[in-house]
């Protein structure tokens, strides 16, 4: 059967903050505040998020089976070689999802955080790519699984494609439906409202181009460096 989650913000299950998932997001709070105390003490921001963001990148491709080490992509950056190798393109796919998603949601006439800049994302995530002839920024037509040789004997089965269109379009509205809450108590913490949103597009695994049945997998990390720049 697939899996068709509940409706984000929670509502007819609220998300209770306690015990193990409250300590868990004060860990996650105080780490992003000593990132936060960590970037004013840095000469150089620039420099600091440069770092960041391209570790960042080498981890999650890593997701999708990719080899590349942080060293190649430096290495291919300063050589400024014409055609990278396989793997350090798609990390580089990577860093131009997340620059363009990063540079549409500052500028004053970008997009909003909506599925026609996610989409966007996608297309430069696998454009070139592994993976780039099969519908790159197009949300599947047709059923996806994880494990197994069918969805029957699957181990996950995400969302079908009749009522994917429905679940990303109640997604996108999300975010800023969690902001504008007038009942206060429902608008999660900015980690857990981030960690919901990522969890969802993978468990939808909503994207037709992809290097495995996982698709969504890959999008997950970038999305949730896009949400970095988001007003929750």
């Amino acid at each position: 059967m697939a899996f068709i989650p509940y409706p984000l913000p929670p509502a007819n299950r609220p998300l209770a903050i306690e015990g193990a998932i409250a300590d868990r997001l004060r860990l996650a709070e105080h780490a992003l505040a000593r990132l936060d105390l960590a970037g004013e003490m840095v000469p150089s921001v620039d420099w600091f998020i440069y770092a960041f963001v391209r570790k960042e990148a080498v981890l999650s491709s890593q997701i999708e089976g990719t080899q590349a080490t942080l060293i190649d992509l430096l290495a291919f950056e300063a050589e400024e070689q014409a055609t990278p190798i396989a793997d350090v393109e798609e990390v580089c796919n990577y860093l131009d999802a997340i620059t363009y998603a990063r540079g549409e949601m500052a500028s004053e006439k970008g997009l909003p955080l909506s599925m026609r800049l996610l989409n966007e994302a996608h297309r430069r995530l696998v454009s070139g790519a592994r993976g780039a002839n099969r519908q790159p920024g197009n949300v599947r037509r047709s059923q996806n699984w994880i494990g197994g040789s069918r969805p029957g004997n699957a181990v996950f089965v995400p969302p079908p494609p009749n009522v994917l269109a429905d679940l990303l379009s109640a997604l996108e509205t999300s975010p800023a439906a969690w902001c504008s809450a007038s009942d206060m108590s429902r608008t999660l913490p900015p980690p857990t409202s981030a960690s919901a949103f990522r969890l969802y597009l993978v468990y939808f695994g909503a994207w037709a181009a992809c290097r495995s049945a996982s698709t969504g997998y890959g999008m997950a990390p970038t999305v949730t460096r896009v949400l970095d720049g988001a007003a929750w």
